[in-house]
């Protein structure tokens, strides 16, 4: 690269990879803690409604917004993560205050700050806890999304009645595409086994395991997942998400898939307080520095360079089942 600043630009990706992901069990020996972005999933708007509720229709069936139960099981995921010795986790201010439990309220933000506060924190993951939830056409009374003939809510709020067929269920993952580390689908996959085996059953969609191409606001940070463990317009799913002991264990799996992803990718143990380094070796971070240089020339239209990576990614891994 001839020109100074795209160089310089280039140069600071390939060693935040180096010194995020490349030296990791280094750092853990230094003592170094793997830091995890807990994104504040929606939030209220500044009017003082919560964007996952009625202010984008997308309220419970008893009528709580998604923040009510993401909240929930952040505060338990966060509390497997916090005791965790070799990892830290950074939020924005209001939301660390709800993690620890001083707080049931934060405000909403863009993706692009979520993206921007990731990367300054020199992240290793980002975390994002969601619910989901179905269009107000196919929820009885806009709540309940159960079969039937029901009235709905239809466009500009007319009361309709519509013959609802399908009822949404499950849990899925989001894992960010533009991860060609492997480690964000590794993730995904380990969760839905991990939940599986517990007993609940993902959604149809790609069976609970999502390579979701909306990561596109995750652009600049794509070691991502987005948990969406439930659909809140189901009155059996919300019922359980009210029972403590079924969110410690949808906690402690989401914590868990971390421990087994983190093994399986990068060749560290951290489930003890002393991680412990297996004799296989890290996998090899070209394929994800590659990747991100494209996407760099990409945001910056310069087709031949972006052209010219892809083929090399291609010659070079395309044969592994890589891409």
């Amino acid at each position: 690269e001839k020109n100074e600043t795209h160089r310089d630009n280039l140069i600071d990706i390939i060693n935040k990879i180096d010194s995020t992901y490349t030296r990791l069990h280094e750092n853990l020996k230094a003592k170094q803690k793997i830091i995890i972005f807990f994104d504040p999933a929606h939030g209220k708007l500044p009017d003082g409604r919560w964007q996952g509720g009625d202010a984008t229709l997308r309220s419970s069936c008893t009528n709580r917004p998604e923040e009510f139960y993401s909240i929930i099981i952040s505060r338990a995921l966060y509390s497997y993560l916090k005791k965790n010795p070799h990892f830290e986790v950074k939020s924005t201010d209001d939301f660390m205050d709800v993690l620890e439990g001083d707080s049931d309220s934060y405000d909403n933000i863009p993706f692009s700050t979520t993206v921007d506060l990731a990367k300054k924190y020199n992240a290793f993951i980002l975390l994002s806890e969601h619910l989901n939830n179905v269009s107000v056409l196919y929820k009885a009374s806009g709540k309940m999304n159960i079969p039937g003939i029901h009235v709905i809510n239809g466009r500009g709020g007319v009361k309709i009645l519509n013959h609802i067929k399908s009822t949404y269920s499950g849990f899925l993952t989001l894992y960010n595409k533009l991860d060609a580390s492997g480690f964000s689908r590794k993730y995904a996959l380990n969760l839905k086994s991990n939940l599986t085996a517990l007993g609940m059953k993902p959604n149809s969609w790609d069976f609970g395991a999502v390579g979701d191409s909306r990561f596109s606001y995750f652009v600049d940070f794509p070691v991502s997942i987005i948990y969406e463990s439930g659909f809140i317009s189901n009155p059996t799913e919300e019922k359980q998400l009210r029972d403590p002991e079924f969110v410690d264990k949808l906690a402690g799996a989401q914590y868990q898939s971390l421990l087994d992803t983190i093994r399986e990718i990068y060749s560290v143990d951290i489930s003890g307080k002393t991680s412990v380094e297996s004799k296989t070796p890290p996998p090899s971070m070209e394929l994800f520095k590659l990747s991100r240089m494209a996407v760099y020339y990409l945001k910056e239209a310069d087709t031949p360079k972006v052209v010219e990576i892809i083929n090399t990614m291609q010659k070079l891994y395309g044969g592994a089942g890589n891409i």
